[in-house]
């Protein structure tokens, strides 16, 4: 399960590029209203059930939701998302109180979540450890893309002065992206096999670790933590990584997971552990005696109160660690309090060889 992130004033069908009608390989009409249905045709005795559900549509395929940012105030919201976990993990059940019910088994299926920032304020526990993030516009020149939008909007309105027989570029990457995947699907996939060398098993569980840690969360009720935190253990992470790992190398037609294949998962569990705890992690990994609550906001341009909130439920977590250090200023004054990574997430860091800028 993929999550594509985009900044606002970037289409859905650019973020969405597989939106094309593809019956074989996708499912693009997934809506709000969920995927099962207890419908019934005709009354009382002569009542039957009828399976109008989504999900035969959406077993053997991948299903884009092209507009993610509207399951923020769906009302039924928790009821879409376990719908989706139960459905990707190939075992889900659906009874309604018209005696009607529905068991589905074996599925198949994967989904490409499109939105943008925004989704981001949903609490984590809503889309399970599932889902992978990738940023698909980061910092790099943005002008490529404004250039694209001004003669996309002048080939729309003067289209009728244009060749008829001659394709836009968007049709014409999506037939590309097509040809691709039907390639990979009938010439390489069958004979495809893939090796995960032990040094890259241990990377790939070393980045699940880590993104389990920076996702995490401390339940608070008035300021006060109910329950003693802890990390969940990054297994689901790892198993979603594992497999984006060997369909890269399937995509890019290599015997075994690489270099290549690495660097582009370092990307995807950067974006998906993207929070603030993250950005405080990679900070201390770079200084490794430690930073000041000023020093780390300063540094990551936050503000001071912010930063002592998370750090203080990084702490729970154990995270970091926080030492004194004794007031030398020559002055009367508190001694200044130093947030230091912990020792087993810096070696999980290391081990994962993410980047620390």
């Amino acid at each position: 399960m993929v999550a594509l992130y985009r900044p606002p004033g970037i289409g859905q069908d650019y973020n969405c590029g597989m939106s094309f009608r593809c019956p074989g390989l996708c499912f693009s009409r997934f809506n709000n209203n969920g995927a099962y249905s207890g419908y019934t045709e005709g009354r009382g005795k002569k009542a039957r059930a009828i399976d109008a559900s989504l999900v035969k549509k959406m077993n053997m395929k991948t299903t884009f939701i092209k507009d993610g940012d509207t399951l923020l105030n769906a009302q039924n919201r928790d009821k879409i998302l376990a719908e989706l976990r139960d459905l990707y993990d190939g075992t889900s059940r659906a009874e309604y109180r018209n005696l009607v019910s529905h068991d589905y088994d074996a599925l198949r299926m994967t989904f490409v979540l499109c939105a943008t920032d925004e989704i981001r304020s949903l609490n984590r526990t809503h889309l399970g450890e599932r889902f992978l993030d990738c940023e698909i516009l980061g910092d790099e020149d943005q002008t490529p893309y404004l250039d694209a939008a001004f003669n996309n909007t002048c080939n729309a309105v003067l289209g009728y002065l244009q060749d008829k027989e001659t394709e836009d570029r968007q049709t014409t990457l999506k037939r590309a992206s097509l040809g691709f995947i039907i390639h990979l699907k009938e010439n390489v996939l069958p004979s495809a096999r893939v090796e995960v060398p032990p040094e890259v098993k241990g990377k790939i569980e070393a980045m699940g670790q880590v993104v389990s840690y920076c996702r995490a969360q401390v339940k608070r009720e008035r300021g006060e933590v109910q329950y003693r935190p802890r990390i969940e253990l990054g297994t689901r992470l790892t198993a979603q990584l594992t497999k984006l790992a060997i369909c890269l190398a399937i995509t890019f037609e290599k015997k075994k997971v690489d270099a290549e294949c690495l660097r582009l998962l370092r990307k995807i569990a950067i974006d998906t552990a993207f929070g603030f705890q993250f950005e405080i992690v990679r900070l201390l990994v770079r200084h490794k005696a430690g930073l000041s609550a000023k020093q780390i906001a300063l540094s990551l341009s936050l503000g001071k109160t912010t930063v002592e909130r998370y750090t203080q439920d990084m702490i729970e977590l154990q995270m970091i660690g926080r030492t004194e250090r004794p007031n030398r200023s020559g002055v009367r004054g508190r001694n200044l309090h130093i947030f230091t990574l912990s020792k087993t997430l810096r070696k999980l860091w290391l081990k994962a060889g993410l980047k620390t800028k």
